[in-house]
């Protein structure tokens, strides 16, 4: 069965604060209460102080992403000290040299 044809992706809506945030452009003097009243009557109901906290928010900016912690820099004695608990957990450097003997010998 052939595939239906995909229809025009709706237009965006317009929302309440994108509005708010045009209408303080074009009218940079005017206050929330002012606002608030001006697009109520433009059939747009919002409250002064929903265009308070939408002006607040848009002066605000969008957040940076802070730096988080720097990565921990490598030990470089740390191939050292799991060699030593290695020798520490065989028995000593003689069977540690054994097993790695071994190991060499299946591996190898």
């Amino acid at each position: 069965m052939p595939r239906k044809a995909k229809a025009d992706p709706p237009a965006k809506k317009e929302t309440k604060a994108s509005l708010i945030r045009a209408y303080k452009a074009d009218h940079p003097a005017e206050g929330p209460t002012a606002i608030s009243k001006s697009l109520t009557a433009q059939g747009v109901p919002v409250s002064a102080a929903m265009v308070s906290t939408t002006l607040s928010n848009a002066a605000k900016g969008k957040a940076s992403k802070r730096p988080g912690r720097p990565p921990k820099a490598a030990d470089p004695y740390a191939a050292i000290i799991a060699a030593n608990r290695f020798v520490e957990s065989v028995g000593g450097i003689a069977k540690a040299e054994e097993a790695l003997t071994a190991l060499a010998a299946i591996v190898g």
